[in-house]
């Protein structure tokens, strides 16, 4: 039997004496999504200031065009320079999040990790950008039936010039559409600490052995990452609370809440990815990337 709170019992006493390091390679793993975060953070401000001076003009090709030359010269050095810095670091991320899932089994399996671990998978960054990029396209496949609902919404409301019949099929359609992305996101949660484990594997094995792991296992998977929800309320309560005092220093304790919670959730997961190979017989790789 799975719980969830041994799991993370696991995590906390394999990352003690160990916090800062791991920190460390989750911020460097994570830098894509911070990268972009931040930029749409800088860029929110001067575009809905564009948008306030052109919501009376009819939007052609052309006011769009004007639209997108203002917002370019209105965007600050770093929202210019994070907007160039997002593409390649989202080439960087599936073999960082890897090296990452390396050093978070090397602690739990009672090694000393080291800071080196994050690129440790380097030799797969073909391999595991293929992996990123099917597994999103499988998760999307699976939210598909939500959004065909949103679409036949739409056509019907647009046929008969009823908007209420949108009203209707958009909360049915996200709901069915979150659900399924959520089936494919936990069914295929363990394809990459697969990838990382056992990385003599292919992108479509680790897919499918990831597949058979999760059967029957989706809502142990979902009740551990759900456990952190509380950590995220509380850092949110709490930077909140800094930010109405002092805006700087809440940017600041955000982030470092957000890679607390981020590596003990990951270091969690690799737990729960040990348990799942024992409960199903399988022998844990060697770690060795050919």
């Amino acid at each position: 039997m799975i719980v969830f709170a041994n799991h993370r019992v696991r995590a906390r006493m394999a990352l003690k004496g160990r916090w800062p390091v791991a920190v460390l390679i989750t911020l460097l793993a994570t830098l894509p999504s911070l990268c972009f975060q931040t930029a749409m953070n800088l860029t929110m401000d001067p575009l809905t200031r564009i948008i306030a001076q052109y919501q009376y003009a009819d939007m052609s090709l052309a006011v769009v065009q004007r639209m997108l030359r203002a917002l370019g010269q209105n965007l600050s050095p770093l929202a210019r320079l994070l907007w160039t810095l997002t593409p390649v670091c989202f080439l960087l991320s599936p073999f960082l999040s890897l090296g990452r899932h390396w050093y978070s089994l090397r602690i739990l399996r009672g090694n000393d990790g080291s800071f080196s671990d994050i690129l440790s998978r380097a030799g797969l960054f073909f391999k595991g950008m293929g992996l990123y990029v099917l597994r999103f396209l499988l998760i999307l496949v699976w939210g598909l039936p939500g959004l065909l609902l949103m679409v036949l919404g739409g056509m019907i409301a647009v046929r008969t010039q009823n908007i209420s019949v949108l009203t209707a099929f958009y909360p049915v359609a996200m709901i069915v559409c979150v659900f399924f992305s959520l089936r494919a996101t936990l069914t295929y949660q363990l394809s990459d600490i697969l990838m990382t484990d056992t990385p003599e594997k292919g992108v479509i094995a680790c897919l499918k052995e990831s597949r058979e792991k999760m059967t029957g296992l989706r809502m142990a998977l979902f009740m551990l990452m759900l456990s952190f929800l509380w950590f995220l309320i509380l850092a949110e309560i709490a930077t909140s609370l800094l930010a109405s005092l002092a805006y700087a220093a809440g940017l600041v304790v955000s982030l470092v809440c957000s890679l607390v919670i981020n590596t003990y959730m990951e270091t969690s997961i690799c737990a729960f990815y040990e348990d799942v190979c024992a409960i199903r017989a399988t022998p844990i790789g060697s770690g060795m990337v050919e």
